[in-house]
């Protein structure tokens, strides 16, 4: 919120249109709100997608070099040798599909 303040102090930016260009989340949601509050709607737009695509470019990197990510490293169940449909959730609950499955009684 400080910073949209800050982008409204710019003579052609108004103090709504920098907030709401500057509040995260609900792109497409905050450009409709702006159309009704008068603000610049053609600002607010440019400046969330600009924001998407930073996050979007800057995760990889993020990853590397804060938690180690490396593009070869496996993990989940490929890395245990089972099938892929084991990671979907119904698979991750039941462990393994066998023990989903009701067993005959003895």
């Amino acid at each position: 919120m400080a910073a949209g303040l800050l982008l409204g102090r710019r003579a052609s930016v108004s103090a709504l249109t920098g907030m709401l260009a500057l509040t995260a989340g609900g792109a497409s949601g905050l450009v409709a709100v702006t159309r009704e509050l008068g603000g610049d709607e053609r600002v607010v737009a440019v400046v969330q997608y600009l924001r998407v695509v930073l996050v979007t470019v800057s995760m990889p990197v993020v990853a590397g070099a804060v938690y180690g990510a490396s593009a070869d490293a496996v993990s989940g169940p490929e890395a245990a040798g089972a099938p892929w449909y084991l990671g979907l959730p119904p698979g991750r609950a039941c462990g393994w599909w066998r023990s989903c499955s009701p067993r005959p009684s003895r």
